[in-house]
């Protein structure tokens, strides 16, 4: 008997993302029982036209939240809404600006099956660039304490040039653009931290999941393709920049300690960002960087999206 996945798809201004993503979702070998799409309270009518859309799909539900609360809130939301009314054994959380092979579900399955025996948190798969089908931009991965973030394997580098691992293996960091994950997590662990709004809410729950002695188990034979940076937007009040800086020094506070917090900021935060001050003045990303770390540095965590 094939075990019951739900899809998550959290949308934010991403109708034509969402519709491609969503259908090669419903193109997979192995059938998974539900479509979640969350909508983030899109500002525009994309609710009314995903709704449409799927109007005769019965494996596609629409959702809408109240409000933008970020990424993880979004998915958070849909994941609850699946526990009532599908109770799955699994969850696949996807980016709405991705597409998938059509093995997806039932790489992430055998994947599984391999390490049932294990306690297994999540897992995650290949991820290529959506413009550049054998650019590679993650390949597993793994957490520096020292940078207080997660990093992708093979980053930016092509096919032809890496030597592939086809073996399924442990890793210590997934990207939250692709996750499989039992039900039972999110019963006994929690669901995703919110106060992060965007950016490194997937390094935290990853590095929770370890602490409570789950493994990241990576299947290189699972695939998708990224339109790197669609879902995530870069608006003039919250852009990524002040995100990724703000909440590194709250993730490295959380995990290893106020002491540590303010030694990984001023040992190696703000004098890389000093290295690169003329670039990031140029690029337009000096003052949010910044305020940024003053936001990380008083602890200030996510208010609804608001800085």
């Amino acid at each position: 008997m094939v075990p019951k996945t739900v899809a998550i798809l959290v949308s934010y201004n991403g109708f034509h993302d969402t519709v491609e993503c969503v259908k090669t979702l419903l193109n997979q070998t192995v059938p998974l029982h539900k479509i979640v799409i969350v909508d983030n309270a899109s500002p525009n009518n994309d609710y009314e036209k995903l709704k449409e859309v799927f109007s005769n799909e019965s494996k596609v539900v629409v959702l809408k939240t109240p409000k933008n609360g970020g990424f993880a809130y979004g998915n958070n939301f849909g994941i609850k809404y699946a526990m009532e009314h599908s109770k799955p054994d699994f969850f696949l959380l996807i980016n709405n600006d991705t597409i998938a092979d059509r093995h997806l579900h039932e790489e992430l399955l055998r994947a599984y099956e391999r390490f049932k025996d294990q306690k297994i948190g999540i897992v995650t798969g290949k991820i290529y660039y959506y413009n550049e089908k054998d650019k590679i931009w993650f390949d597993g991965g793994y957490f520096s304490k020292l940078k207080c973030s997660g990093y992708h394997s093979n980053y930016d580098k092509y096919d032809t040039v890496v030597v592939n691992n086809d073996e399924i293996r442990e890793i210590t960091f997934a990207t939250g653009c692709l996750w499989f994950v039992p039900t039972k997590i999110f019963e006994e662990v929690g669901f995703l931290p919110e106060e992060y709004f965007l950016y490194l809410e997937d390094t935290d729950y990853c590095l929770k999941l370890q602490r409570n002695g789950y493994k990241i188990i990576y299947n290189p034979n699972t695939k998708i393709w990224h339109k790197v940076g669609a879902s995530s937007g870069n608006t003039k009040k919250t852009p990524k920049y002040y995100w990724m800086n703000r909440n590194r020094i709250i993730l490295c506070k959380k995990y290893f300690g106020t002491f540590r917090a303010y030694l990984f900021t001023f040992g190696f935060l703000i004098p890389t960002r000093l290295i690169r001050f003329l670039q990031f003045l140029m690029k337009g990303k000096l003052v949010n960087t910044f305020e940024g770390i003053i936001d990380g540095l008083n602890f200030r965590v996510n208010k609804g999206g608001e800085k």
